[in-house]
């Protein structure tokens, strides 16, 4: 198998695992019943996997958006930096904020 036929069975693998986990606790997602609605399952799964890796690093959040657009063809200019900073400082603002809730109740 050469590296393109390698990187494509992972992909395949990872999409299917990120369908599975983006349905788990879900139940009222219905059975994919359509490409669209196996897609959303699939981001979800993507999104909870990031998450969970980065254990909830904001930075590496805000970083992996980044990369994302990268391998969609966008170039990372000072607008896609200053988007992703923004996103990292309120992502930051709203986590301190939950926390603050927490300690308060």
């Amino acid at each position: 198998m050469n590296e393109d036929d390698k990187k494509k069975d992972l992909i395949q693998q990872i999409r299917t695992l990120a369908g599975e986990l983006g349905r788990i606790g879900k139940n009222d997602l219905p059975e994919a019943p359509d490409a669209e609605e196996y897609d959303f399952q699939v981001q979800v799964g993507l999104a909870e996997a990031a998450v969970e890796i980065m254990d909830t690093d904001v930075s590496g959040i805000a970083g992996w958006f980044v990369f994302c657009l990268i391998q969609y063809g966008i170039d990372p200019d000072a607008r896609i930096e200053a988007l992703r900073d923004a996103l990292a400082r309120e992502v930051m603002s709203q986590m301190d904020a939950m926390e603050d809730d927490e300690e308060e109740s």
